[in-house]
């Protein structure tokens, strides 16, 4: 170890000492007047702001409780019934075009399966392939006739409204009862 940093390392040591020296005092002062202060902090606490902290949670939760019990109210007697009913009509509509569907998707099945074995690929089987498109094809329509009759039972209009009628022009003289020629008569001279 150099003789410098010796000398650093007991000035360094003095200087702690002394503002230890200083500092202890003071910082025992303040440890004696903040004592009290905590202590009527604490008191203040647990005597005055948790029973009013309490006491404005019990005054919510007896405000909030009819809400509370209004909202149940409604969910069990208005919004589960109308759910469960609107789930009944799905599956009542659902159950014949999800037959038709399987049976239109066996034939489809089936003209496919003999479509393969087709090995002479000529009229038969394209036949076959236009029976497959032609069964698809109803699926779908079937599928479209039951979703819109599904939206017109829940209160929706399943068509479009009417378009509104056009307005014929108006015809000033009809309107005025004179000709325009004889309200504006035409300049000879500029015709």
């Amino acid at each position: 170890m150099s003789h410098k940093s010796k000398n650093l390392r007991d000035q360094a040591a003095g200087l702690a000492t002394n503002v230890g020296d200083a500092l202890g005092p003071r910082l025992e002062e303040a440890r004696e007047q903040a004592g009290p202060l905590l202590t009527e902090a604490r008191t203040k606490l647990t005597d005055e702001v948790l029973p009013a902290v309490q006491s404005a949670l019990a005054d919510a939760r007896e405000q909030a409780a009819p809400h509370v019990a209004e909202a149940r109210t409604r969910l069990t007697e208005d919004v589960l019934p109308a759910v469960q009913s609107a789930l009944a009509d799905a599956r009542e509509q659902a159950g014949p075009v999800a037959q038709e569907a399987r049976r239109r998707g066996q034939a489809a099945a089936e003209a496919l399966v003999n479509t393969e074995t087709d090995q002479a690929g000529g009229k038969k089987g394209k036949k076959k392939w236009l029976l497959l498109l032609a069964v698809l094809g109803g699926a779908a329509v079937a599928a479209k006739k039951v979703l819109d009759r599904g939206t017109s039972h829940a209160g929706h209009a399943a068509t479009t409204p009417p378009r509104p009628t056009p307005v014929a022009e108006a015809d000033p003289e009809a309107e005025a009862g004179v000709p325009l020629e004889e309200e504006f008569p035409s300049d000879p001279d500029l015709a």
